[in-house]
């Protein structure tokens, strides 16, 4: 047996040695962590290009020959690496995947350096890092960094586990008005131009970094006496943003309310761009938006405002559930996501029953899920993310709608309050770092008496859903799952299932292929209300 087993036993050890191999491809050390990172900008909306400096103050845990961080598509005019004020000769080199080398002449030791880079670059025309468009003969510059477009624009260590505080400044035209994700500090003119500064950020992800420069309107509003909302468009525009203000203030109200921590910053811009690639991003207190997604008139049908009202709840609670509280790695964008979704429509039935709210969540996004989740190409909520590149495939149907409509039977199974009390112990456990989403489930099994994470898994590991197929027998009912798609036969499902029978509802658990439970009446009704991700024959 022993001479069996040594060959397979060390082809173990080297394909694993390949997977973390594969894994440093990708990945940055976490030997290296920034701290803080000074960037500033020299931004003109009338050229094509840009040019920066940017400080990076980094921990270095180890001894290394090399680091990496972040880098591409824009040039490098001066690098420099400093240890206790002196500076150590580096090389540095772009590579695969947007990573950038740096090589320093003698090994480092462990302890706290600043590496300061002088930056060039042109503006995108794919919507992605930096960005220039022009509307009504007027120029603007604005960022979207998600996923990995940071990079695109400026050095910086591009993982959302990487999370450190910016302090940013912008130098440009006198005339023109500039956004970043925290309040302004000063503007000194000097000629023609102005230096713009802004106060330092909590600590954060790269990727929810803004800056935006040009020619803006503000309808602005005064929130609880502590934060300012503006709803920021291009323009003659400013009048159409009223009702995504009150949305705002409302939807902020509830967040706060429910999770029991007030939105963290001193400002939120809510900014309508024409020229927009995506339809939102949740940008710590600089959320962007499509015009058509945050401005409306008297004219604008229900259909639309609520599809605004829907944008904005979405965004808002990526203000905690995202920002305050990030995932280490991008294979948990889909709780990011689905988190989201769900909050979203909470927020909104709190404020407008009559919208009926829920119907139109299973209509919008249970349903579509459903459809997609029975094909054999579908494919489990959670997905393995090895590089930050995959993630774009990501964002679908199963992601929003399918987690969404599992964080809504998760919540009916615990109970609202229950569920309440999950949710924001888990923010205030993670605030201004990083989780993932074991550590969410944790949080709702310490007030349940079920072991959420076990429940969830079932769900979110494993592609397809349940169909049901129930008996009535005397006083019992005899529940049988199996697998609603033949491709997925075998799966198994731990199944909150809400019952409504004798005019009272309650909610058990099947944890087995075939189950027996007991009612009072006859007639009965399962997956009550369709809070379920599942199917009933």
């Amino acid at each position: 047996m022993r001479t069996k087993l040594l060959p397979l036993f060390f082809t173990l050890v080297f394909f694993n040695f390949l997977l973390s191999q594969e894994n440093d491809l990708y990945r940055l050390s976490h030997k290296v962590e920034p701290i803080y990172q000074f960037i500033h900008l020299n931004l003109d909306p009338d050229k094509d290009v840009y040019s920066g400096t940017t400080k990076i103050e980094l921990e270095i845990a180890a001894p290394l020959s090399s680091f990496r961080l972040h880098g591409k598509n824009f040039e490098i005019a001066k690098m420099s690496l400093i240890q206790n004020y002196k500076r150590i000769t580096c090389n540095f080199e772009f590579q695969e995947f947007g990573l950038l080398k740096i090589t320093p002449r003698e090994a480092l030791t462990p302890g706290k350096y600043k590496i300061e880079f002088e930056f060039n670059g042109s503006f995108s025309k794919k919507g992605e890092g930096i960005v220039k468009f022009t509307k009504d003969s007027l120029n603007y510059i604005y960022t979207q960094m998600q996923d990995i477009y940071a990079r695109q624009f400026f050095p910086c260590f591009d993982e959302p586990g990487k999370k450190a505080e910016f302090l940013v400044s912008m130098f440009v035209n006198k005339n023109l008005e500039t956004i970043s994700n925290m309040p302004i500090t000063s503007e000194e003119i000097k000629g023609n131009k102005k230096l713009v500064k802004f106060e330092r950020t909590p600590l954060m992800s790269t990727y929810l970094l803004y800056m935006g420069v040009g020619e803006f309107e503000y309808l602005e509003s005064d929130y609880e006496n502590r934060t300012k909302i503006r709803i920021v468009t291009t323009p003659g525009k400013k009048s159409q943003g009223k009702f995504a203000l009150d949305i705002t203030k409302k939807v902020l109200k509830y967040f706060e309310d429910y999770t029991g921590i007030n939105y963290p910053l001193p400002k939120l811009d809510m900014i309508a761009i024409p020229d927009f690639a995506v339809g939102a991003m949740e940008n710590w207190g600089a959320i962007t938006f499509r015009e058509i997604l945050l401005l409306s008139t008297k004219n604008t049908s229900f259909r639309v405002k609520r599809d605004i009202a829907m944008v904005v709840a979405h965004e808002l609670w990526h203000q905690w559930s995202g920002n305050l509280v990030t995932m280490k790695w991008w294979n948990d964008l889909w709780l990011n996501e689905s988190f989201a979704n769900y909050m979203g429509y909470k927020a909104l039935d709190h404020y407008f029953p009559e919208w009926n709210i829920w119907e139109y969540h299973l209509e919008s996004e249970t349903l579509g899920a459903l459809s997609i989740d029975s094909l054999k190409t579908t494919h489990p909520i959670s997905v393995d993310v090895k590089s930050a590149n995959e993630i774009e495939e990501l964002f679908d149907e199963i992601s929003y709608g399918k987690g969404g409509s599992v964080l809504r039977m998760i919540d009916s199974f615990l109970g609202e309050e229950t569920f309440r009390k999950g949710v924001s112990f888990y923010l205030n456990k993670f605030k201004y770092s990083n989780a993932e989403a074991d550590d969410f489930w944790i949080c709702l099994s310490k007030f349940s008496k079920e072991d959420i994470r076990k429940i969830a898994k079932s769900w979110i590991n494993q592609p397809g859903y349940p169909l049901l197929k129930v008996e009535s027998r005397g006083e019992n009912l005899v529940i049988e799952q199996e697998a609603f798609q033949d491709a997925f036969r075998g799966q198994r499902w731990l199944i909150p299932l809400t019952i409504r029978s004798g005019g009272k509802v309650k909610t058990v658990v099947i944890k087995k292929r075939r189950q027996k439970i007991k009612i009072k009446s006859k007639n009965f009704k399962l997956n009550y209300n369709q809070t379920g991700f599942l199917r009933v024959k």
